[in-house]
């Protein structure tokens, strides 16, 4: 039983060993710019959504490994799992990219990295759940976000025909709107922090 569980709703995590809002914005950043590249490139094929699924993943992963400490000592093993998920799923794309791009090749990787990040994101969101620390659940609510929105891709991605260009389309809407999601998340906890800092100065 985790610590969080243990003591019921009157419990705060451990602080973080960075500011929580570097991890959400580190994660928009690559999320955001492939969402727009994939907007405005003509060309819809295999291989295009498997370099910008591998941007996506290889992003997200370094983001969370790096800034590991932004997160709560009581989730520390979520940025871990999800980011080497991330760059593994962005070495196998790349890997497919070049040895053989298909619509099924980029579903599959797409679904299987999807099952994995939202499991390990809808666990960080289940363990900080009771706490009552507002700047916690606030990072928790987004994470709850994230995690059945990655869900729901997985499942589009899982039952969709291997159809390059719907493929590709929808690998750059999940991309925008994670990636505006983690932008506002990102400015909202840092304005937050800003204004507990000025209360208390």
């Amino acid at each position: 039983m985790s610590t969080i569980e243990q003591q019921g709703d009157h419990t705060s995590p451990t602080p973080s060993e960075r500011p929580v809002w570097q991890l959400p914005a580190a994660r928009a950043v690559p999320a955001v710019a492939v969402g727009v590249a994939v907007t405005f490139l003509q060309s819809h094929d295999a291989l295009v959504g498997l370099v910008a699924f591998a941007v996506v993943a290889l992003g997200t992963g370094a983001a969370l490994l790096a800034l590991r400490g932004a997160v709560y000592a009581e989730v520390a093993r979520f940025p871990r799992v999800a980011g080497i998920a991330g760059l593994v799923a962005g070495v196998v794309a790349i890997a497919l990219a070049i040895a053989a791009p298909s619509g099924l090749a980029l579903k599959v990787v797409v679904a299987a990295w999807a099952i994995v990040a939202a499991a390990v994101e809808g666990w960080a969101w289940f363990r900080l759940r009771a706490t009552t620390d507002p700047k916690a659940r606030r990072i928790a609510a987004d994470w709850r976000f994230v995690a059945a929105f990655t869900l729901v891709a997985a499942i589009v991605f899982a039952c969709m025909p291997s159809h390059d260009v719907v493929l590709v389309g929808l690998v750059g809407a999940y991309a925008v709107i994670v990636g505006v999601f983690h932008g506002i998340a990102a400015y909202s906890a840092r304005a937050a922090a800003k204004d507990a800092r000025e209360a208390t100065a």
